[in-house]
């Protein structure tokens, strides 16, 4: 008898102690419901030992979903935000762009065909030629700008993921033989997953865990963190722009994350515009100096005054300017080719010509070279801006359903709550009847 009235005593007690536990991890559960990250916390009886156990509601596979979206995602946002910075500098179409400076030019050398003794006329077009030249040297440092922001953006996110491996280093090493399904450890290791999750946006992050709570992390086949280790990330110069992990080099798309948005913008979108844009304007250069060069200049009295400087850095669009006898002296500036013959445009007007047909610029024409290069651009851009929205979504859904799993849903957690309140009122019956009971018992033998 007292067997059996102390196994339900010991029932009662245990009961007790089950509900009073699942009432404190739901009003847990209920306060922490807004905090992001936070996994659903639950009560379970081991079968084996009948103690309570906390659970952390946790899914390895759409921890894992979530990571591997991550990165695509922000790779090609991150390239698409520096393309964009790329299109702002070309802003096509404008009236104050690269195109309308060489409709500017251009224009200025047609009107000197038409009055070639002008001096006004020689003016306005060393006027627009110094405004074409400042056009360039203007494209070309912003775009220098855009390339320094960039490389900082690299040396920032490297940073970022040292700090971030450091602090997963550390909570791994108070993990130690902690499993990742104990709830009492439930808020180091939420934080530790919210720092796995701003990992996997700035790099490709596979997520392995150990038996003993801790994780590794890796770039490729490459070790971040191994428990409390870290493997520090550096910034390898190039030409190419890279990281390092272990000696082993990412220099982009297979890198992943807004790193890798960033080193491939750094090292591919940035110097093709670049690249496009000096030789935009060495073609210009050459084809203009090559027909001015070999007209009769009235200032020199001679032949061989080129319009741009010819010095080898003033074939750049950075250091493109006119040369010294032109920016000095607007009567330099030749319309013809025969010696002091005040009619003569024939230079003039093969110069006005070079706007629809040039034997330098790509495409036959400088108009047409230029709208390549901006609208390379725009393309890259576009493509970019479409794989940003696909995998924006794709990690937008595979956050949710993961939310879904282990966020926690206030009305059930209130419905929870009244039937466990339930459950400990029901104990609290049991326990005042076996009270009455041993009363009862007691006083008999009285």
């Amino acid at each position: 008898m007292s067997s059996d009235l102390g196994g339900v005593m010991d029932s009662v007690s245990r009961a007790f102690a089950t509900q009073q536990q699942s009432l404190s991890i739901i009003s847990k559960n209920i306060s922490s419901a807004t905090v992001d990250g936070y996994s659903r916390l639950s009560v379970q009886v081991s079968p084996t030992t009948g103690d309570n156990i906390t659970l952390r509601a946790r899914d390895a596979l759409l921890d894992r979903s979530v990571r591997l979206q991550n990165g695509p995602a922000a790779q090609s946002k991150q390239r698409a935000e520096t393309l964009g910075q790329i299109q702002s500098v070309f802003g096509e179409p404008s009236d104050n762009g690269l195109a309308a400076a060489m409709d500017g030019f251009w224009g200025a050398w047609g009107d000197l065909a038409n009055t070639p003794t002008d001096s006004v006329t020689k003016t306005a077009v060393q006027q627009k030629g110094l405004a074409l030249t400042s056009t360039f040297n203007r494209y070309a440092a912003q775009l220098t700008n855009v390339n320094d922001l960039t490389r900082s953006g690299v040396i920032d996110g490297v940073a970022k993921v040292n700090e971030l491996c450091r602090q997963i280093g550390n909570i791994n090493g108070q993990l130690g033989g902690v499993t990742a399904d104990n709830g009492d450890s439930g808020a180091l290791l939420d934080t530790r997953d919210r720092l796995i999750d701003q990992l996997s946006k700035l790099v490709q992050t596979t997520v392995n865990t150990s038996s003993d709570g801790t994780v590794s992390l890796y770039v490729g086949s490459d070790e971040l963190v191994r428990g409390p280790h870290v493997s520090p990330m550096s910034v390898q110069n190039g030409p190419p722009v890279a990281v390092s992990v272990l000696g082993a080099n990412f220099a982009g798309p297979d890198l992943g994350g807004q790193l890798g948005g960033l080193l491939q913008a750094l090292n591919t979108d940035i110097p093709a515009a670049q690249n496009g844009l000096d030789a935009l304007a060495k073609a210009l250069v050459q084809d203009v100096n090559a027909v001015h060069t070999a007209g009769w200049s009235p200032a020199t009295g001679g032949t061989g005054v080129p319009f741009f400087s010819t010095a080898p850095e003033g074939m750049l669009a950075a250091k493109m300017t006119l040369s010294d006898q032109v920016a000095n002296d607007a009567s330099a500036i030749v319309t013809g080719s025969l010696p002091n013959a005040k009619g003569d445009n024939t230079v003039a007007l093969s110069l006005a010509a070079l706007r629809d047909l040039s034997p330098s610029a790509a495409g036959g024409s400088f108009g047409s070279m230029y709208q390549s290069l901006v609208t390379q651009n725009a393309s890259s851009k576009n493509a970019v801006d479409a794989d940003a929205t696909v995998y924006g979504t794709l990690a937008d859904q595979a956050a949710s359903r993961r939310q879904s799993a282990i966020g926690v849903n206030t009305d059930e957690e209130l419905v929870k709550m009244m039937g466990f309140q339930q459950s400990y009122a029901a104990a609290a019956k049991v326990s005042a009847a076996l009270d009455q009971m041993i009363q009862t018992l007691l006083n008999s033998k009285n």
